[in-house]
């Protein structure tokens, strides 16, 4: 069956579009499934390789990693006929060959093209709040929510480490594209193009997402998880220090 592949770099909003796509359609929300603070979480690859005996070889050759991936997945879609995962910029070569050119396609990419799976590539576009966000998920300890939060204090933030932040993202978001540019179904789309969007807004995005993978529409549905920061300047002690840096 033909399902989804979320691709982004961590605080994009993968968590919310994920449980609105699952919440919208016959799809399965399966997750980060080459994290391991998923362990035990249904389709996570690293308990799947306990559970069945698998090891995981000092030296790996393609071949044997795009046998290991497919029998995974084999075993995924059983489960879960339409999956949508989330494959995190830093998880590519989460199963990968021992030696291999930082410009080869990882074998986890080949074989989800090769299967048919489509890829949504999730950015953020404020990039100041993108890297605001990272800050408040290390200094909170809180980086998924399904409920509203209330942080407490404020935080006084170097701007000049919010620069570097943007920078290697940009960079990030340019090398990973390289990648992508090889797949043949590929949607780029933004956080800001749904987060806070109405159900008008809504059906035509989530439908072309949709498009060319068995993953049925149903109806609009919910996002279950919620921002950790409405507004950042609420937590900040030195607004108008990073407003300056960044021209706003």
């Amino acid at each position: 069956m033909k399902g989804l592949v979320i691709v982004a770099k961590q605080r994009t909003g993968t968590n919310f579009l994920r449980s609105l796509i699952a919440s919208s359609s016959n799809a399965h929300n399966v997750g980060e499934a080459f994290h391991t603070d998923t362990l035990g979480a249904d389709g996570n690859f690293f308990t799947w390789m306990e559970r069945n005996g698998r090891s995981y070889p000092l030296i790996r050759k393609d071949p044997e990693m795009r046998e290991l991936i497919t029998a995974w997945l084999d075993d995924l879609e059983r489960d879960f006929p339409v999956p949508v995962l989330d494959l995190k910029y830093n998880s590519f070569w989460a199963v990968s060959n021992t030696w291999m050119s930082m410009i080869e396609m990882p074998p986890l990419l080949k074989v989800l093209h090769q299967r048919g799976y489509k890829f949504v590539h999730l950015t953020r576009a404020n990039r100041l709040e993108h890297a605001l966000s990272l800050v408040f998920a290390r200094e909170t300890g809180v980086y998924v929510t399904f409920q509203d939060v209330e942080i407490n204090g404020k935080y006084t933030i170097d701007p000049e480490k919010l620069q570097t932040m943007c920078r290697q993202y940009e960079r990030e978001i340019a090398f990973v594209n390289g990648y992508l540019r090889r797949l043949r179904r590929v949607e780029e789309m933004t956080y800001e193009d749904i987060h806070g969007a109405d159900e008008r807004v809504l059906r035509p995005v989530l439908r072309k997402l949709m498009a060319g993978t068995d993953i049925v529409f149903d109806q609009v549905g919910e996002a279950k998880t919620r921002k950790i920061v409405k507004n950042w300047r609420d937590n900040v002690n030195n607004v108008a220090e990073i407003e300056a840096a960044f021209g706003l």
